[in-house]
């Protein structure tokens, strides 16, 4: 009873506080009209400056929460950074008189971000407990590298039953559920990436040097220099980037299917290409123009994009993986967010290398050593994901779709 009371009184003082404080702006001049403000670069935590209630409105419910956690005890701000409205890397009082002062009486509006979701770039030790702001759709991030989302759900892993060039480790067949979506680079590493990030490129495919070739994925890149390359981008931009785990590839590659390829069963040839027609080998590789034997391609030119909008899922350089390559497990017919086995000797590796077309399958994998040899890994490059930051919603709204489109905000008119 002693509780009950307690909240009941505080919603009572609560009410009080918002009649109070619309009586006394009431008489206020109209709210200035919010700022357009461009969309803002991918960042964490995202949230728009004076949502401190994260409701998606900015309004007097705003100012009364900032003035209900400073002098009611009404617990921790939804947003901090949102309640800060005169960035000043503090909440205080001045906070709720900007926001009102904007609302009733034509003040200025909260500084960037404003009117769209954005990300604070001001130094303080403010945060976000949860954020309104929807995931972007896609992000380019500092090396021109556009990184697509992946969302949430659940597929069967593994090779159908009887699948043309089925090898006996994608057995058994299973379900992997991925309860977290994650941002994926739409083209694997390329050789002007790798440069720029590590200063040097182990690639054995150098031709000529020419932006064109540039643009081929680096090769022959070693496990740990993958994941170095992750932890100085990681650095670099404040976001997570790492490999993918194996069940994150396969899911990203099948895009919902469950062919031998995202497009299909294809081909009519067998496995080898010694058995296939050039035809083949270039239907096979998406490519637009033209057709190579036995080079890599530049990333985003073998054709189209599988339904998640990932080039050369099945082909140029075979893909590192993080997890340790292991048998799957033969008693669990459902893993959430499996991460492999928690030791080994090698590491997985998928996708499809430049000789071989039963290597792209879907289905498709192996294990390679992941520690510096006297033999290059001939073939292997890589892609980056980014795991959706914590607090925003499992699912990005359709940017595509204009009734559907994320970041404006409205204030109440009182």
């Amino acid at each position: 009873m002693a509780l009950h009371a307690r909240l009941a009184a505080r919603s009572r003082s609560r009410s009080a506080l918002s009649t109070l404080v619309a009586s006394l702006f009431a008489l206020g001049a109209p709210a200035t009209p919010l700022l357009a403000q461009v969309d803002p670069p991918f960042g964490e935590p995202l949230f728009v400056r004076g949502d401190a209630d994260v409701d998606r409105l900015v309004s007097l419910s705003d100012g009364v929460s900032i003035l209900d956690a400073l002098f009611l005890a009404g617990g921790p701000l939804r947003c901090a950074d949102a309640a800060d409205a005169d960035d000043d890397g503090r909440v205080t009082l001045g906070d709720a008189i900007a926001l009102f002062e904007f609302l009733f009486r034509g003040g200025a509006p909260p500084p960037l971000p404003f009117a769209r979701c954005g990300f604070d770039t001001s130094a303080d030790d403010l945060s976000c407990l949860e954020s309104p702001c929807p995931a972007p759709r896609s992000f380019t991030n500092s090396l021109g590298l556009e990184l697509t989302w992946i969302p949430p759900g659940s597929y069967r892993r593994g090779a159908r039953f009887g699948e043309r060039g089925n090898e006996s480790d994608e057995y058994p067949r299973h379900t992997v559920v991925l309860t977290r979506g994650f941002y994926a680079g739409v083209t694997e590493i390329t050789q002007r990436q790798f440069r720029r990030i590590m200063q040097f490129d182990p690639s054995t495919f150098q031709p000529p040097r020419s932006p064109e070739n540039l643009e081929l994925p680096v090769d022959r890149v070693y496990w740990d220099d993958a994941m170095e390359f992750c932890e100085r981008l990681a650095d670099l931009e404040r976001l997570d980037y790492r490999l993918p785990t194996e069940a994150e590839w396969e899911y990203m590659c099948r895009a919902g299917t469950e062919t031998r390829f995202w497009f299909g069963d294809a081909l009519d040839c067998d496995d080898s290409y010694a058995g296939c027609s050039r035809w083949d080998h270039c239907e096979f590789n998406r490519y637009e123009t033209g057709c190579q034997w036995d080079a890599f391609r530049p990333v985003a030119t073998t054709g189209e994009r599988n339904p998640w909008r990932l080039y050369d899922i099945h082909g140029n350089a075979v893909e590192w993986c993080i997890d340790w390559y292991g048998p799957y497990p033969r008693d669990e017919p459902e893993l959430v967010d499996p991460t492999g086995p928690e030791s080994g000797f090698q590491k997985v590796v998928r996708g499809n290398a430049i000789s071989n077309i039963g290597v792209g399958r879907a289905a498709w994998r192996a294990g390679w050593n992941p520690r510096r040899l006297p033999e290059a890994p001939h073939a292997l490059g890589f892609r980056v994901v980014v795991p959706a930051p914590d607090g925003l919603p499992a699912d990005p709204l359709d940017d595509d779709d204009p009734a559907d489109r994320a970041g404006d905000y409205e204030p109440t008119r009182p």
